[in-house]
């Protein structure tokens, strides 16, 4: 995708589905339904005692350029996850409802937000789908908003590397279906909003850049944060990218599924391009991927999906999920870091004789709140 191909697209309608939603309670959980649809969420609090005084990386060079000096009420926003993805249950659904939610849980009818990370879409007949990576201006007050959110697609069996395109089926309007999942940080703009701003550079070759991250944050105490990054193309810069082949048809019975539905690359940043990345990292609790895995933890080093733009990007995925950054002396790579306070998961669920489940693992829905309450949020630990 070329620079002048990124536009701006209008969210209609206006920023929140037209359609009611409704609230019910199951137990002391409150649900929010709307046509055949029902779901919860579950809150996860975060201290933000983060300190950034005493950070040492020997890998890296790590300059401190600012950090917010007040609380700012950020969060995290995921609808649904790898379970649902590796159960092929409830797969589909609307961003606008994602912000309807939101809307009617927090109670933010005057806010406005950034929303940045990541999702997916399904083909239609008017779009061909693909990997997306979100950014949206969200202003609740005048029910309007903006966005520059695209997808990556791939034209299989002739092409395996992913093509750019603005997730809308019109050119002027943002698509509203999502698929498989949307994990995005949402920014309050009505407050003074500093991220912490880091400027890093590798001390040898072969540096990962996602390790790096995941160091920083646990170290410093950030168990979440909203993450940014900007790279200029350049041949010390190799990328490893993920992008589905298609959304999962049925559940998988093993981890090789998972990971043959998918065709993953690895290319260098081409020159005179620039890679955006936008995502979250945050200790998710994702049980179903737990047992797959035999324990493995999702997306450990943070959930990033990235856009290259330029005038010569072949053989390289455009749109993706990026799965490693490596990179070697001499590059100089700025990452923002938006501090955040809480994390909402929305989870679909299902009735059955009066009882509420999970929908992706059939767990009763209760239970599974009290086992996602007594989960850590520390992301403390050394990756190995």
């Amino acid at each position: 995708m070329k620079k002048d191909e990124i536009i701006t697209l209008n969210m209609t309608s206006n920023v929140v589905d037209d359609g009611n939603f409704t609230t019910d309670y199951y137990k002391d959980l409150i649900l929010y339904k709307k046509d055949t649809k029902t779901y919860m969420i579950l809150e996860r609090k975060f201290l933000s005692n983060y300190s950034l005084s005493s950070y040492n990386n020997l890998t890296w060079n790590v300059k401190l350029l600012s950090f917010p000096t007040t609380k700012q009420n950020n969060f995290i926003v995921d609808m649904n996850g790898i379970d649902n993805f590796i159960t092929s249950k409830s797969l589909v659904f609307n961003d606008s409802d994602i912000r309807k939610i939101i809307l009617l849980h927090l109670n933010v009818q005057n806010k406005c937000f950034t929303r940045f990370g990541v999702s997916g879409a399904q083909p239609s007949v008017y779009h061909p789908g693909g990997e997306v990576l979100e950014f949206q201006n969200i202003d609740y007050s005048n029910n309007t908003g903006k966005s520059k959110s695209v997808s990556g697609y791939m034209n299989l069996p002739e092409d395996e590397y992913s093509k750019a395109i603005m997730l809308s089926e019109d050119g002027i309007n943002l698509r509203e279906e999502r698929a498989v999942y949307s994990h995005t940080a949402w920014i309050d703009q009505q407050e003074t909003n500093t991220p912490i701003n880091i400027e890093v550079t590798p001390e040898k070759d072969g540096a990962s850049l996602l390790s790096l991250i995941y160091d920083f944050c646990s170290s410093t105490g950030l168990d979440a944060a909203g993450v940014c990054v900007k790279l200029i193309g350049n041949k010390k810069i190799h990328i490893k990218g993920r992008v589905l082949k298609h959304i999962p048809q049925e559940a998988f019975k093993c981890l090789q599924e998972a990971t043959d539905i998918a065709t993953e690359k690895e290319f260098e940043l081409p020159p005179n391009s620039e890679m955006q990345i936008y995502g979250t990292i945050y200790k998710r609790y994702e049980p179903e991927w737990g047992k797959l895995t035999n324990g493995r933890q999702y997306e450990k080093r943070g959930h990033y999906h990235a856009l290259i733009s330029g005038e010569k990007l072949d053989n390289i995925h455009q749109v993706f999920h990026v799965r490693e950054i490596i990179v070697d002396t001499d590059v100089s790579i700025a990452i923002e870091l938006y501090p955040i306070n809480k994390a909402f998961r929305i989870y679909p669920l299902e009735a059955e004789n009066g009882t509420y489940h999970i929908a992706s693992s059939h767990r009763e829905a209760k239970s599974f709140a009290d086992e996602f309450a007594e989960e850590t949020c520390e992301i403390k630990a050394k990756l190995i």
